[in-house]
């Protein structure tokens, strides 16, 4: 009983994070990169989805990439689920 308890209290302090990543015209962008803090991430879906579940409360550096866009980077404080959607600018060629 004891154990079952901990195991309850430990998966209700985890939040998931989800959200869609588009162009500034609302394209999905396919096969992004999405990672916290450089080691707990996902990659989007054909309707530019991703989805990061067991996120343990925190702040954490959250990056979005791919190649022929901008890098998209901020600070994101999880305490609960949250859903964030990002629009990236495609790169300029230099």
């Amino acid at each position: 009983m004891f154990l079952w308890c901990i195991v309850c209290c430990a998966n209700a302090q985890r939040s998931t994070l989800q959200g869609k990543v588009t162009e500034a015209d609302g394209t999905p962008i396919v096969g992004a990169s999405v990672v916290l803090d450089g080691r707990t991430g996902s990659a989007t879906d054909v309707m530019g989805r991703f989805h990061i579940p067991g996120i343990t409360p925190g702040t954490y550096v959250f990056v979005v990439s791919i190649l022929g866009f901008a890098k998209h980077q901020e600070e994101l404080v999880i305490d609960a689920d949250r859903t964030v959607d990002v629009e990236l600018e495609r790169a300029s060629i230099e």
